[in-house]
């Protein structure tokens, strides 16, 4: 073969793979992949800050249209990695008109916000292909029921159910008359995740739900909705990440379709951002927020509003570092968590120790002061009795004197009567002695005759 027609042939295989070497493959980049999609009708208000907030992702737009694109701000065309005209079933490259799937762009977050229009059954079954088969983690945001809330709602839920979910949004609202933004509805909400994602609210304690909605558990079995809160202790795959504050009030602007799980006016903390681990998919990790991160009146995102300060970028990035695996700062945090837990552990067992140490005390000294009691109290019978002791020796004492004087008298009268025996006994013998010669007469005079 000549040189000629070698370089003709190089030239023309180089002419047929640019289009593949042009496109954006991740994997061969340098970072996570982060799929946003925006071809449901949702808004794109806080997109430019999400971009920014994830510096180092690969971040890709799933746009319904190339003017949808070219209507994006010059900001988020910047920072966005790339974009892709299509739906979540199959999408192209505006370049090369090249078809590819979730799976295909190696996708490890895919990012559904808020949608307006429904998701047909051929991009459910991508969505559970790419979850299958990347074990991605997953992201849905829906809404309270204001307005054509209801509507996002149901769409969310026909959605996550349809995926083989449990975690579905009531067709109701959550208010917090305390916790906001100077309004009940601009809802202020707090990040505290279970002790094992405790990482997750690493520089985020308060996040922006603006008009949210509340997540309930949906039970195949019987095909109906349930509080969350009733099932968290027996689901071990459900973690409530965000939660209202104790003052989140349950109300219901759009009676069109009833809520279901929780009670109009029931007041407490109510679950709005919770994750469920999915084993069938690899342990995928799938959140569903009660309001979107991005797009929607006022986005999850936002940093300040109403002169609040607020953890918003923190807290988005947190979530998606963790749903992605790719965990980025977050693994020195849990690292750093994981030792101070060990810590804590530790601390506690120190804590039991000397609680169990002070119980003794108490009961030792509880001990001794009942001691004491007994002690006064034998004391004080001891001086009961010496005085009764000493009455009585006096009393006897008192008998014996009385006694000796009665020994006494009994001794005079004694003696008085020896006396008088004494008399007695001479006068007894002459009696006797003049009738023996009285006797003597007698017998004499009878011998006589």
């Amino acid at each position: 073969m000549s040189r000629a027609r070698t370089v003709g042939v190089l030239v023309v295989a180089l002419l047929t793979l640019a289009p593949v070497l042009a496109l954006p493959t991740a994997r061969a980049a340098v970072s996570y992949v982060v799929v946003v999609d925006l071809s449901h009708g949702q808004g794109v208000k806080g997109l430019d800050v999400f971009l920014k907030t994830l510096y180092d992702a690969e971040v890709y737009l799933i746009v319904p249209s190339k003017e949808f694109y070219e209507a994006l701000s010059p900001q988020i065309k910047a920072l966005a990695t790339g974009y892709y005209i299509g739906n979540l079933a199959k999408f192209k490259d505006p370049a090369t008109g090249r078809e590819y799937t979730l799976t295909g762009i190696y996708t490890d977050l895919l990012i559904i916000p808020q949608p307006t229009k429904p998701i047909a059954a051929d991009e459910v079954d991508a969505v559970i292909s790419y979850l299958k088969t990347r074990g991605g983690g997953l992201w849905v945001a829906g809404d309270s029921d204001y307005g054509a809330g209801e509507d996002v709602i149901r769409m969310v839920n026909d959605f996550m159910i349809a995926i083989g979910a449990n975690i579905v949004l009531d067709y109701l609202s959550v208010a917090d008359p305390i916790s906001n933004c100077g309004a009940d509805y601009r809802v202020v909400a707090l990040v505290r995740p279970p002790k094992e994602l405790e990482f997750l609210a690493y520089g985020a304690e308060k996040i922006l739900m603006h008009g949210p909605g509340v997540v309930a558990f949906y039970n195949p079995a019987t095909d109906t909705f349930e509080k969350l809160t009733d099932v968290l202790k027996t689901r071990d795959d459900i973690k409530v990440i965000v939660w209202s504050s104790p003052n989140g009030t349950i109300v219901e602007n759009n009676a069109k379709i009833r809520g279901i799980a929780y009670e109009i006016g029931s007041v407490g903390t109510f679950p709005m951002v919770v994750a469920q681990i999915m084993p069938q998919y690899n342990n995928a990790v799938v959140i569903l927020s009660s309001e979107t991160p991005i797009g929607g009146y006022q986005p999850m995102i936002t940093a300040q509003y109403y002169l609040v300060y607020l953890d918003g970028p923190r807290f988005v990035r947190n979530l998606v570092l963790w749903a992605s695996r790719y965990m980025g700062e977050l693994k020195y945090v849990a690292q750093v968590g994981a030792t101070l837990g060990t810590y804590r552990t530790e601390i506690e067992k120190l804590a039991e120790a000397l609680t169990a140490v002070q119980n003794s005390i108490k009961s030792v000294e509880s001990s001794v002061k009942e001691l004491r009691t007994d002690v006064e109290s034998l004391k004080a019978s001891t001086s009961n009795l010496a005085n009764q002791l000493q009455q009585q020796i006096s009393r006897v004492d008192g008998r014996i004197d009385s006694l000796s004087r009665d020994l006494d008298r009994v001794s005079g009268d004694v003696k008085a009567l020896g006396s008088d025996l004494s008399a007695v006994s001479t006068v007894t013998y002459v009696a006797l002695a003049i009738a023996l010669v009285s006797l003597t007469l007698s017998v004499l005079r009878w011998v006589k005759k």
